[in-house]
């Protein structure tokens, strides 16, 4: 009698994301010929040799302290780019983990579950494309979902140490943080008031160090928000309110036909999540109205030069999503998980990430 061995469910999902990111790099890398190692990836690489003093007005130093943590352990044998994309893998795995483990945990089948990890990935355009391409994104949402995920299993103060370090890993997870928390202490009335603070405490702990230091170096108790709400906040066109959204139409071009409607388009989704998420009010919905609300913000707040922002971190929209489809009666359940409809869905998302790469190489930085 031989032995079987047993592959977890989620390993599928897994290897297929792998396996994406694989094809991506080398689509984006190798054949395109891409720099990936300029702009604000070269900004953390350059931020990580000076890990000691980490008070880079426009950045939170998580991130950079992960590649010299990493460059360190490595003995400075692997090469910036190569260093950083390795990182961005495990964070997109890690990341598509904890979708699995926050649906599953909830209830929800193994194969929503498995759709949620896949759409982490797959997300329109942005999902792997701005993983090989190794911003910070990536490494913020991994711990913030490790931070939903602790907290479902009512593991509080592990969840608020996943929470607070995604705070000084990208600001975007600033307004999905602060919605979280208040979220959790507004429906867990069960909790004591210390137990709260002891909560809140942890949260906040790594921000709050980072800008008490970083102000007295800087000598400035504004240094971690000034450059990011006069460049990414403040309207950049004629329009005081909404600039990123109905700026990107005014500007004409390529802008209005095309980034214009797909920012539109997922806003309109963002709010038709909400409104859903809201009224359907099934197991922890108010952690899929706080990230529903927090997508929205970002698509209402940022200015055009920003807003892609919110397309990037929209990806986080897959948890409400996810939910909203576990909580559809069975015959419209099987309906949404059609094999065909699916694997079409998720062909079409692949397909977009090398669109989205050719752009971004050929036509952005071109």
């Amino acid at each position: 009698m031989g032995i079987r061995l047993r592959v977890p469910r989620l390993f599928w999902p897994i290897l297929l994301l792998a396996i994406g990111y694989g094809l991506v790099a080398l689509y984006l890398l190798v054949f395109l010929h891409y720099d990936a190692l300029r702009s604000d990836v070269l900004g953390y690489w350059q931020d990580s040799l000076v890990w000691k003093t980490p008070f880079h007005p426009s950045h939170v130093p998580g991130y950079p302290l992960m590649i010299a943590f990493v460059h360190g352990v490595t003995g400075g044998t692997i090469a910036p780019l190569g260093l950083m994309v390795a990182i961005n893998l495990c964070a997109l795995l890690a990341g598509a983990f904890f979708c699995y483990r926050i649906i599953e945990f909830g209830g929800g089948s193994h194969v929503v579950a498995s759709l949620a990890a896949l759409l982490f990935g797959l997300w329109p355009l942005v999902g792997l494309t701005y993983a090989v391409n190794p911003l910070a994104d990536m490494p913020a949402m991994a711990l913030f979902l490790a931070g939903v995920s602790f907290l479902r299993r009512s593991r509080r103060l592990t969840a608020a140490l996943f929470l607070g370090l995604s705070l000084i890993t990208h600001k975007a997870m600033w307004i999905f943080v602060v919605l979280l928390v208040l979220a959790e202490l507004g429906h867990r009335r069960e909790r004591t008031v210390q137990q709260n603070l002891w909560f809140v405490g942890v949260v906040l702990l790594p921000i709050g160090f980072l800008w008490v230091a970083g102000s007295a170096y800087h000598g400035s108790i504004t240094w971690l928000v000034s450059s990011n709400i006069a460049g990414e906040v403040v309207p950049k066109g004629d329009t005081l309110f909404l600039d990123g959204l109905w700026g990107t139409f005014l500007r004409g071009g390529l802008q209005a036909l095309v980034k214009g409607p797909l920012l539109l388009s997922f806003f309109g989704i963002t709010g038709a999540t909400l409104i859903a998420t809201f009224a359907r009010r099934s197991g922890y919905f108010y952690y899929g109205v706080a990230i529903s609300s927090a997508i929205l913000l970002l698509f209402l707040i940022l200015n055009q030069h920003e807003i892609w922002a919110a397309m990037r971190f929209g990806r986080l929209l897959v948890i409400p999503l996810a939910f909203l489809i576990s909580s559809t009666s069975p015959p419209r359940n099987r309906l949404w998980m059609n094999p065909l409809l699916v694997a079409l869905l998720l062909t079409f998302l692949f397909a977009s990430q090398f669109v989205y790469a050719w752009y971004m190489a050929s036509v952005y930085f071109g």
